[in-house]
């Protein structure tokens, strides 16, 4: 499932960096697995590159982000996780842009709803805002963070096995 807007593209450093990144996970997911929780930097990919490692509650009202400088590449290995997509300029932003962490907090409704589970992954463009952690279940899953180069907003939503 794409979705997306006409008025978006995506540069040819951008598309490699994805490509890269998603080969790295098909050819290295277990190892990737056995990571301990943390963050682990993937110069292989990026100089920008990493991927944090965690396991995770589910919360009953998460708050709002989205990023300016990081593409999110989400991947539950175990348990599921809800999320809530929404329309960046449909949100109120809630205190400033912490450039430092790359987050803008939010508050307000989203009009796309998904639960990820083991061996799905969701790609969140900057300006991309979600609420990450919602129900069903706990569990542990990967934030690969890359490092990105258009200021517009996409996401773009995989399943398979990996």
């Amino acid at each position: 499932m794409l979705l997306s807007s006409f008025n978006h593209s995506v540069t040819q450093e951008t598309a490699e960096v994805l490509k890269k990144t998603y080969e790295y996970i098909v050819s290295s997911i277990e190892d990737i697995k056995k990571l301990k929780d943390g963050i682990h930097k993937l110069e292989m990919i990026h100089e920008n590159a990493y991927v944090s490692v965690m396991e995770y509650d589910t919360k009953d009202d998460p708050f709002w982000e989205a990023h300016q400088k990081y593409i999110d590449i989400q991947i539950v290995f175990e348990g599921s996780e809800g999320f809530e997509i929404g329309d960046i300029d449909k949100l109120e932003k809630k205190g400033e842009y912490d450039s430092e962490k790359d987050l803008q907090v939010l508050t307000g409704h989203g009009n796309v709803f998904l639960t990820l589970h083991p061996n799905s992954m969701l790609v969140l463009y900057p300006k991309d805002a979600h609420r990450v952690g919602l129900h069903p279940k706990e569990g542990k899953k990967l934030i690969f963070c890359l490092i990105f180069y258009w200021l517009f907003a996409t996401t773009l939503l995989l399943h398979g096995n990996f």
